[in-house]
């Protein structure tokens, strides 16, 4: 059985996909660089099946500054 492979094009648009990433860890999370955490960057993430995704995917969802300040939020507010 395969696993769905996502358009990254929508995967870094679509917040419904974003949510649905798990194991997400994001790098260089500054706190001086706090509201805007601008050198964070997502370093690994899996979809909802547990696929990990690709470099590219990874990349993708790193170009999309929405994205990875989701990310830095959750991160943050998972370590409180």
């Amino acid at each position: 059985m395969g696993h769905k492979v996502w358009n990254i094009e929508e995967w870094s648009r679509n917040r419904e996909i974003r949510a649905n990433l798990q194991n997400v860890e994001v790098r260089r999370i500054i706190p001086e660089d706090s509201p805007k955490y601008v050198d964070a960057y997502i370093f690994h993430a899996e979809d909802e099946t547990g696929r990990e995704l690709t470099q590219p995917e990874i990349d993708k969802l790193n170009e999309n500054y929405d994205t990875v300040q989701y990310w830095v939020r959750e991160t943050l507010n998972n370590q409180i």
